[in-house]
């Protein structure tokens, strides 16, 4: 007789776990205390407002570095004013940027944190170039343009752009035009935080005097171009997902050429006109002509960009396009 099993045996079977299908089981912790209950909403809180956990510390952060460096500017009261004043033609290049952009006019607290950001940048940057100072000497008489070219324009153009990416400003990055208006805010604040540095090692501490002033007022729209240059394409790139590495490189080599060469023709430009008393007037001159120049290029190859940008907006056309014939981006 074949065996028939019961209804019991059949219930039995059913109840036997199952080993391929492992059971789900409670979580083997949860808050019970009042301690553990603060360190979950403490998480909780933190991952949700990280960026703005952030833009704090670098604010504190900025606050700590800049503050020796009031103080000894407020000990000598007119060359602090020199200070300010030499971030005054960086500080209108960097309204005139934002004036091309409507959009950006909605909020000014991104502007904010991208300065800060530019600021904080600078103490990397200074540190990371006295490091590596000494590491080119090995070439002799072109040291200075290899570190210029090889170090000091990758590591602060590479900084400033990083400062573009990092939240809350890379929420707002949408258009090639926000990227300038943000990137030209970052360079704005390394330029200020750089000016204090040096006037108070170069202009106080050491023997610049008012030389250090007066030639730090001349970097200062450099850095606002450079980093407008480059976050245009960091913008350009957000755009244009399909061309986003060839921007972003495209726009980090235009900026490190740029610096590397501003650095190189102002440092070895005295060396080529001879240092000697008579020969200082043609020093200054050629100094001059090669700024004029320099400075003129620049702005029309960023003016040139805005303009282009904001044809396109107005046009209502997105993505990239070719230049017309005759003109490159």
């Amino acid at each position: 007789m074949a065996f028939q099993p019961s209804v019991d045996d059949l219930s039995a079977a059913d109840s036997t776990p199952d080993d391929s299908e492992p059971a789900l089981t409670p979580d083997v912790w949860t808050p019970r205390s009042r301690y553990d209950t603060i360190c979950v909403r403490l998480y909780d809180f933190t991952r949700s407002n990280l960026s703005v956990l952030f833009t704090v510390v670098v604010a504190l952060v900025l606050l700590a570095k800049l503050s020796l460096t009031m103080v000894a500017l407020l000990i000598h009261p007119l060359i602090a004013g020199f200070a300010l004043l030499s971030v005054v033609p960086a500080l209108f290049l960097a309204l005139y940027i934002w004036d091309s952009d409507p959009l950006s006019h909605k909020n000014a607290l991104p502007l904010l944190a991208a300065f800060f950001l530019g600021a904080v940048a600078t103490g990397f940057a200074y540190l990371l170039n006295t490091l590596a100072v000494d590491w080119f000497h090995g070439f002799g008489s072109l040291s200075m343009a290899a570190f210029f070219f090889l170090w000091v324009a990758p590591v602060e153009e590479g900084l400033k752009v990083a400062a573009v990416y990092v939240s809350p400003v890379n929420r707002r990055l949408e258009t090639a035009l926000d990227g300038a208006v943000f990137g030209a805010f970052v360079g704005l604040g390394f330029a200020t935080a750089e000016n204090a540095l040096y006037i108070l090692t170069d202009g106080l501490l050491g023997d610049g005097g008012f030389q250090t002033l007066i030639g730090r007022a001349g970097v200062a729209p450099a850095h606002v171009i450079w980093t407008a240059i480059a976050g245009y394409y960091v913008g350009l790139a957000r755009e244009n997902p399909r061309y986003r590495g060839a921007l972003l490189l495209k726009g980090m080599l235009t900026v490190i050429l740029l610096h590397g060469g501003y650095n190189t023709v102002v440092s070895y430009m005295p060396a080529a006109a001879g240092v000697a008393t008579d020969r200082e007037l043609v020093t200054q001159a050629g100094t001059l002509i090669f700024l004029l120049g320099f400075y003129g290029y620049i702005w029309l190859k960023l003016d040139h960009l805005i303009t282009r940008s904001r044809d396109l907006a107005d046009s209502g056309s997105t993505g990239l396009r070719g230049p017309p014939p005759g003109r490159s981006s």
